[in-house]
């Protein structure tokens, strides 16, 4: 399951805290947005629960699930696809 998560966070140290968590399980694509990956529900709990200890109530921090036709169908402004799957998966 992929998910975008994107945060607004005035305080540096709690930014800089969530953008570590995240970076564990995906990769920044801008400066306060990651595309993260986890493996099962139980994986997206874990990670939640991670980012509520880091994160204050004030923070807000969102997560929008990509679905793999989502993710397919999405580009740049210049047309450039934003997802690219490989041709053979290993699990």
């Amino acid at each position: 399951m992929v998910y975008l998560v994107c945060y607004d966070i005035t305080d540096d140290a709690i930014r800089l805290g969530v953008a570590r968590i995240l970076s564990e399980y995906g990769d920044r694509v801008q400066r306060s947005v990651f595309e993260v990956r986890v493996r099962s529900e139980a994986d997206l709990y874990g990670l939640i629960e991670r980012l509520k200890d880091t994160a204050e109530d004030d923070c807000d921090v969102r997560m929008y699930r990509l679905c793999r036709n989502c993710r397919q169908t999405s580009q740049t402004l210049t047309g450039e696809a934003v997802a690219v799957f490989p041709a053979t998966i290993i699990v």
